[in-house]
């Protein structure tokens, strides 16, 4: 292997590893459910996040950046994630009492 491809390579690993290993809601969403002694769940949470992350990139790949200039598509997906976003923080607000 040319010391140039190996160079791009371990940069593109170490850049890509530390994006991934970012503590977001997900994680935490995640890290809890397997705390609370719920495996399945977990494991579950952790698939789908790695599903979304890699359709998410795919996505980029194949130009979702040309669909996301059209204001309605980014309003609608926003939104979206907003509900999600919402209705984890209020699971979890009602799962404390």
């Amino acid at each position: 292997m040319d010391a140039a491809v190996f160079t791009a390579f371990a940069t593109g690993l170490g850049l890509g590893f530390l994006v991934a290993a970012q503590v977001g809601p997900i994680s935490l969403l995640c890290m809890r459910s397997v705390l609370r002694r719920r495996l399945l769940t977990g494991l579950s949470i952790g698939a789908g996040a790695a599903v979304i992350d890699v359709t998410y990139a795919a996505l980029g790949v194949v130009g979702a950046t040309q669909l996301l200039r059209i204001t309605q598509v980014r309003l609608a997906l926003g939104l979206a994630g907003t509900a999600v976003l919402l209705a984890i923080g209020a699971r979890t607000l009602w799962s404390t009492r």
